[in-house]
């Protein structure tokens, strides 16, 4: 199954500890269609990226102040993760969370989008590969 920009996922997020967090796709490798620019929304605390705060509404899936954490951005490959997470199914208790979602709409995708280029709390080498996905290119590794 492809994803393209704006579609969303819930997976485990950073801390396993924790509950699974939703994604969104930002962009997608031009060269490596499996490959995915995907940022995790976290819930609104003193610790999280400011740079885009949703409020409850902004997807189906938030249920309260809502932070697009362009901090924990990362790169995915869709097609290793669906295997995971088809993988997983096979097992009495599975340890990895991964279920597609609805995606967000064109006007929030364009906001995030924008506000990626605009956080300071993105790492630079982030920064450095997604502006080059968004410009159609290969991402630098």
């Amino acid at each position: 199954m492809t994803y393209g920009p704006g579609d969303t996922f819930l997976s485990d997020g950073p801390n396993p500890k924790k509950p699974p967090h939703l994604y969104v796709v930002v962009c997608v490798d031009a060269c490596d269609r499996n490959l995915v620019f995907a940022v995790p929304f976290c819930t609104d605390d003193f610790s999280t990226d400011k740079t885009l705060v949703l409020d409850v509404g902004a997807h189906p899936r938030i249920k309260h102040k809502t932070s697009v954490s362009y901090d924990l951005i990362t790169t995915v490959n869709m097609q290793k993760i669906e295997q995971l997470a088809e993988s997983q199914k096979l097992l009495f208790r599975p340890t990895f969370v991964f279920s597609r979602q609805d995606p967000v709409g064109d006007d929030l995708l364009e906001m995030i989008t924008r506000k990626a280029l605009e956080s300071d709390m993105m790492p630079e080498r982030m920064h450095e590969r997604l502006r080059a996905c968004l410009d159609g290119n290969t991402t630098p590794t």
